[in-house]
């Protein structure tokens, strides 16, 4: 299993034990859902730009939230955004770059 997945559910698990209302616990819910759903549908690899670093300060700035952390909250949500982001970016590119790839054409034997 992908290690960002896992970390994705150590997020979960972090925010159901925080004292969120369950309005902001299901905010924070539905985008790690969002991110798992990428990396299970897209099977991106692990890029610089969303690769397993991102996704540990994410389990860090979760960790804030279920501390009570000033401003916590907003900062995982925006992270979460950004995450989405970059991985509808590169989703969109790795298809475009499948896209480009042109199957042979079927060739038929000429009748003489």
């Amino acid at each position: 299993m992908d290690h960002r997945y896992s970390i994705l559910t150590a997020c979960m698990q972090f925010l159901k034990q925080s004292n969120l209302t369950t309005t902001d616990k299901l905010r924070v819910e539905t985008q790690l859902i969002q991110l798992k759903r990428h990396l299970l549908n897209n099977a991106l690899p692990s890029s610089a730009a969303c690769g397993e670093e991102v996704f540990e300060d994410l389990l860090c700035q979760v960790r804030g939230v279920k501390l009570g952390e000033s401003g916590a909250l907003a900062n995982v949500m925006k992270r979460m955004s950004d995450m989405l982001t970059v991985l509808d970016e590169e989703s969109e590119a790795r298809t475009a770059r499948e896209g480009d790839i042109e199957e042979p054409l079927e060739t038929t034997p000429s009748s003489r």
